[in-house]
């Protein structure tokens, strides 16, 4: 058994570090954000994201995911997921896409990291709200609520986010095994 961890967040709170620092912790592997590479294969485009390409998105990351799985001993960390992008989508868009909002209910991982953006926001030309992450924050917080997820809330500078982390992932673990009739 595989325990599936999603980390989500507002933009620039440290998703893929802290993804790329627990795989390693663990031994294992992690999916990176899809539309990271959308946006790359994609640029100058607008909108940048139809509402048809967030399914199209949802279901690359889906598949990055499973290819994460795969190759996982343990635990897997998933940086974001398709609540995200149907979080996104009704920011942006306005609307979320039957099948987006069917995803995002299916692809339901075992816990999910909910990172505070009480760190410093750092540009990289796919950001764009510095001003919009409390709000953001808020809005995801309310999406697991309303999904019926899991999740912790992780804050404070960013070792002290890797050693929450690292703790409530052992939690975690140690859960599954005690749970596992093997």
């Amino acid at each position: 058994m595989i325990v599936r961890v999603a980390v989500i967040g507002p933009e620039c709170t440290g998703k893929t570090t802290l993804c790329r620092d627990l795989a390693a912790h663990y031994g294992t592997t992690w999916a990176p954000e899809y539309l990271r590479a959308w946006v790359d294969l994609h640029p100058g485009r607008e909108p940048m994201v139809s509402f048809d390409d967030t399914v199209a998105i949802a279901h690359a990351h889906a598949v990055g995911e499973e290819a994460a799985v795969a190759d996982a001993r343990r635990v897997v960390f998933f940086d974001t997921d398709a609540l995200v992008s149907a979080v996104y989508s009704a920011h942006y868009l306005g609307r979320v896409h039957p099948d987006l909002t069917r995803l995002a209910r299916l692809r339901r991982p075992a816990h999910t990291l909910l990172l505070a953006p009480d760190v410093p926001w750092i540009p990289d030309g796919q950001r764009d709200l510095p001003q919009g992450r409390d709000a953001m924050f808020a809005t995801f917080q309310e999406a697991l609520v309303g999904h019926e997820r899991p999740f912790e809330v992780i804050t404070g500078p960013w070792d002290e986010r890797l050693a929450r982390a690292i703790a409530l992932v052992d939690g975690l673990l140690a859960a599954e095994a005690s749970a596992d009739p093997r």
